[in-house]
């Protein structure tokens, strides 16, 4: 079982979008935290040790990679980067009405 965790960890490294449809993915560690496609591949011989030998309160344990479509932008737990969902709808993805979202006019 945990092979195929690393397996999984690999893919997400290699390729941390989905295809079909570009969706990203997050790599959830046994504590609950998320890890950024950066992190994961920057930290990914620490992962693969403690995933294979884990040992209670390590935070280096993956658990799962699953795609990000739905919630609230996460946090990295490492670089503290924003990860958002393919469905996001907090004020950086979601166009509002400040000034300047309004398309441009093309005068012909």
């Amino acid at each position: 079982m945990k092979n195929h965790i690393i397996e999984r960890v690999k893919d997400y490294i290699r390729a941390p979008f989905a295809f079909p449809g570009g969706y990203q993915k997050v790599l959830v560690m046994s504590d609950g935290a998320v890890l950024c496609h950066a992190c994961a591949a920057d930290n990914f011989r620490l992962i693969v040790e403690s995933t294979r030998n884990q040992v209670p309160l390590d935070q280096w344990a993956a658990d799962y990679v699953d795609l990000f479509l739905e919630g609230e932008p996460e946090q990295c737990e490492h670089c503290y980067a924003t990860i958002h969902a393919a469905y996001c709808e907090c004020q950086e993805c979601e166009p509002g009405d400040e000034p300047g979202d309004e398309p441009e006019e093309v005068n012909q």
